[in-house]
């Protein structure tokens, strides 16, 4: 079986070692249940997993290492739970990842690292939450390409967030897109205008803090 669908089944606790018997599993399917909280080394056996579906809960925190056993997970959904922060060093192990969903939370801030290493990383969903900036240092790298979801954040844009501009400008960063609209975030000091940020990211003047990334 490399398939398991345990969605919408009003779920409130997993155990440790749930799935140990499992190591074919590329899909486990969680979500629309009623979580709290997931048990250290409840994805023990789980070396195959690829995909790991978790919204829509009610998950107040994710504990740094409980994922790192999933090394070869490609898409981790997390939105519409209660997260309000997400651990250092979180995903740390997970090398293979290339879709991080998070949106629709409690979150106030991403801490700087959070995504360092993510060499294959593609797309991050970070809209609905309440942070207030977004600054490089989450990664360590440039990603090849990333599509970032960042709307309905109650963002104060500064020059901290210039990056996200020569991300657009350089074309390795895009906004995302559904049903032909274009999701950019909003800069609530701008009067909700993103592109008032431009008055604090003159063109030419690279301000990120990523290491060898935008050097001109």
């Amino acid at each position: 079986m490399d398939r398991l669908q345990l969605n919408g089944n009003k779920l409130s606790q997993l155990y440790a070692n749930s799935f140990r018997d499992l190591s074919a599993l590329t899909y486990l399917g969680l979500h629309d249940n009623e979580l709290t909280a997931l048990e250290f080394n409840v994805f023990n056996g789980l070396t195959s997993l690829k995909q790991v579906f978790l919204q829509r809960n009610k998950i107040l925190r994710i504990d740094s290492g409980l994922i790192n056993e999933l090394s070869k997970e490609r898409q981790l959904s997390l939105g519409h739970n209660q997260l309000s922060e997400l651990p250092f060093g979180i995903f740390n192990q997970l090398a293979s990842l290339e879709e991080v969903h998070v949106h629709n939370n409690l979150l106030i801030t991403i801490q700087s690292n959070t995504f360092s290493g993510l060499i294959h990383l593609k797309e991050i969903s970070l809209e609905n939450n309440y942070l207030r900036s977004l600054e490089a240092s989450i990664f360590s790298i440039t990603p090849a390409h990333l599509v970032l979801w960042l709307s309905g954040n109650p963002l104060r844009c500064t020059s901290a967030m210039c990056w996200i501009k020569e991300g657009e400008q350089q074309g390795w960063l895009e906004w995302a897109a559904l049903d032909g609209k274009t999701y950019a975030p909003e800069c609530a000091n701008y009067d909700g205008s993103w592109d008032g940020l431009d008055l604090d990211c003159p063109k030419g003047r690279y301000l990120s803090i990523l290491p060898n990334v935008f050097i001109h």
